[in-house]
């Protein structure tokens, strides 16, 4: 099983991408939440203005930094890069930009405004690397086991059973974090299994070189404390081609850095429009949260209490969202086990762990007003590879049942996030209950027809299951062609 191998064709690929990213792009979180309106508004400046100060958003976003007398994002800047293009756009298809309003939630005009900057801009980042990582995990999935259903099982589960779908409708950092980790996993297993033993030109390598040393740099400016995750995937690159010529391991070593410091550099050249100087950060100014002073930027020491909690409470914790995740172990126990998959198994272990012991370690380990543990939420990533795993080699009936069956009870929990709230009130104790099921039972959801085209929400979803059962069936059908070309 596995070995060296790694997959041709892209029409099942093609069709995953489409399934994922439209999901994404078909529902939207609430656009007035202060970790969407810091990072958009200073979108906005960039594009609008010339500058990153949000000083007259100031009261909207609430998470905000403050330097001498001007305010800004207190965010790492990654996803406020990703926002400008769809903030460009849409001011100039609709002629409209956010001067012509007042920054007030009373002023219809400027809540319009934000609302089609928020969803664009969500779709054409976190919903878009969403969709690339789960064709990367599909990819990968592949290249470990040979196992074609497997692979996309766990590409699926990543990406529609988990919370990472819901917070693919933000502009939060966490599900675009979780993809471009992915993505660069997927150019680091490329380049293990396709050294010149195998016929590959060295062209391809420095191109997946290049290809995973970006998606990691570019982790690194959405969300700096993903250094964390970005050293594991180095270590597991350095390990995967131990066995590459010297010679070859430094070419590519070159493009690797090459490509990593050309991901860096908008992030000082933010820094220098924004600080005047590279060396500075967002959080060293950030205001009204005195616990960021705690240990570095509010990071401490893991606390056992809070682990409980973002695994197993009623108000955080990930097995309530996501209850497919308790076969996850099952997966990576198994891959550990085997000499092919055992490197893989380790790198999703510690993978896991980082992101939960991260969280575990903040002060404001709630996330504020959130579903789920939104500080792990790049651990899905890791996850779906032992998922991966899991239905790989896991053959019996009994094990093929219960992950078809908790896979089909997550994702309708991961749609129902994804439609009504992804940002569950901070004080609710029963977020799954209270802010996710009774919203969507009312109809309190939001999706494209609803937002644009006054659709009524059953309408709404009946549209959306549709596509999904026809994707479903195009995807099943594609997977059986590849199986019959490739036997």
């Amino acid at each position: 099983m596995g070995g060296k191998v790694w997959p041709v064709g892209g029409r099942t690929a093609l069709l995953l991408f489409a399934f994922v990213w439209i999901s994404c792009g078909y529902f939207g979180s609430w656009a007035f939440n202060p970790n969407n309106t810091t990072r958009l508004f200073a979108a906005v400046s960039l594009v609008e203005e010339g500058d990153a100060t949000i000083d007259q958003y100031a009261e909207l976003a609430s998470d905000h930094a403050k330097f001498g007398d001007h305010y800004y994002t207190d965010k790492a800047p990654g996803m406020t890069l990703m926002a400008v293009p769809a903030v460009w756009l849409l001011d100039r298809i609709t002629d409209d930009e956010a001067m012509f309003h007042s920054p007030s939630l009373g002023d219809r005009g400027f809540v319009d405004y934000v609302v089609l900057r928020v969803w664009l801009s969500a779709f054409l980042s976190s919903g878009l690397l969403v969709a690339l990582g789960a064709v990367a995990l599909y990819w990968t999935g592949i290249s470990l086991t040979g196992n074609r259903g497997a692979a996309m099982f766990g590409a699926l589960s990543y990406a529609v059973a988990t919370p990472t779908w819901g917070w693919a409708t933000t502009i939060f950092g966490h599900a675009a974090v979780g993809a471009l980790l992915l993505i660069g996993l997927a150019g680091l297993r490329y380049i293990a299994v396709s050294g010149p033993d195998q016929g590959v030109r060295p062209g391809r390598l420095f191109t997946a070189a290049a290809i995973a040393a970006f998606a990691l740099g570019w982790a690194l400016v959405v969300e700096h404390q993903s250094v964390f995750g970005v050293l594991a995937l180095l270590l597991y690159g350095l390990w995967e081609a131990r066995r590459l010529p010297v010679a070859l391991r430094l070419k590519l070593l070159g493009v690797g850095v090459a490509a990593g410091l050309a991901a860096l550099a908008p992030l000082v050249i933010y820094n220098l429009i924004a600080f005047g100087t590279p060396f500075k950060v967002g959080y060293e100014g950030v205001e009204g949260f005195e616990g960021m002073q705690q240990g570095v930027m509010g990071l401490t020491y893991p606390k056992a209490h809070v682990m409980y909690e973002i695994l197993f409470g009623e108000r955080r914790g990930i097995l309530w969202l996501s209850p497919l995740l308790v076969l996850a172990p099952v997966g990576l126990f198994r891959m550990i086990g085997r000499e092919n998959l055992r490197a893989a198994g380790w790198l999703a272990i510690a993978g896991t762990a980082i992101y939960f012991l991260l969280n575990a370690a903040y002060v404001y380990w709630t996330g504020g007003n959130s579903t789920g543990p939104r500080h792990a939420m790049p651990a899905m990533a890791f996850l779906g590879l032992g998922l991966t795993g899991y239905w790989a080699l896991c053959r019996g009936l009994f094990w093929k049942t219960l992950g078809a069956a908790l896979f089909a009870v997550s994702a309708i929990i991961a749609s129902m996030i994804a439609a009504a709230n992804v940002t569950a009130y901070e004080g609710e104790t029963q977020a799954l209950k209270v802010e996710v099921w009774q919203r969507f039972i009312e109809g309190n959801i939001r999706t494209v027809p609803m937002e644009w085209f006054d659709w009524a929400w059953i309408p709404s979803l009946t549209l959306y299951w549709a596509f999904a059962g026809v994707m479903a069936l195009l995807i099943w059908l594609s997977l059986r062609r590849d199986a019959k070309a490739t036997a």
